[in-house]
């Protein structure tokens, strides 16, 4: 299930709020979607005055990856049924 994100509608908070709900159903161009919209909204609390965009960007990759990490750290239900089968 992808999650679409209207930059007019949402503000920065529920960008972030939706990349923690659908983190754990991303691929690697959802991933670069979440980025790009993420460091949009960077751009433009700034009024996107030019020459700060890779800070944007760095900054926007670092936030989503964050809020990935937790999600990464689960353990499949087949291993967490081969785990329980083991004990």
């Amino acid at each position: 299930m992808k999650t679409s994100i209207s930059k007019s509608r949402l503000g920065r908070n529920s960008v972030l709020a939706a990349m923690n709900d659908s983190a754990s159903e991303q691929d690697g161009g959802d991933r670069q979607q979440r980025i790009a919209t993420a460091a949009y909204y960077k751009a433009e609390t700034r009024g996107f005055e030019p020459g700060l965009e890779m800070d944007d960007w760095l900054q926007a990759e670092a936030e989503v990856d964050a809020a990935m990490l937790p999600l990464r750290g689960r353990p499949t239900a087949a291993r967490s049924q081969a785990a329980h089968d083991d004990n």
